[in-house]
């Protein structure tokens, strides 16, 4: 199996996984804490916003490297080091996305325990207090 057989893979994967896992963890929220300011805090998240753009870039590396687009320009000795250039960026994405579900995944369970998502709202209330700055707790 190539390299990019693997990114493709692993692209696809986490897209089949991931949207369950954050439906049942926005539902669980929801149910659990009756409250639906614990599940736009959710929403607000860094680590929700990175995965959504790592997935997008993902797929768009994925298509772009799927063109099979000829070389516009030969760029010198970067033409030598990094042949399959698309190749490797969609490579780099999957990876990237990978990351980011795993974050993200941290950040469902830490939403879902309850003692560790009031200990979180305390340190981000915490840190806003120290950089008198309640833009995360006011939007």
């Amino acid at each position: 199996m190539e390299l990019i057989d693997a990114s493709v893979s692993l692209t696809v994967g986490v897209l089949g996984v991931s949207y369950p896992v954050l439906l049942q963890g926005v539902t669980r929220l929801d149910d659990k804490y009756k409250s639906t300011v614990i599940v736009e805090l959710f929403t607000k998240e860094p680590e929700l916003k990175w995965f959504r753009y790592m997935l997008v870039a993902s797929f768009i590396a994925i298509a772009i490297w799927g063109l099979k687009l000829p070389v516009l320009f030969d760029c010198g000795i970067f033409h030598y080091i990094l042949p399959n250039s698309g190749e490797r960026i969609a490579q780099l994405a999957s990876v990237a996305l990978a990351i980011a579900f795993f974050l993200l995944v941290a950040k469902v369970i830490t939403y879902n325990i309850t003692i560790q998502v009031v200990r979180y709202l305390m340190k981000k209330h915490d840190e806003c207090i120290a950089k008198d700055d309640f833009r995360h707790f006011s939007d």
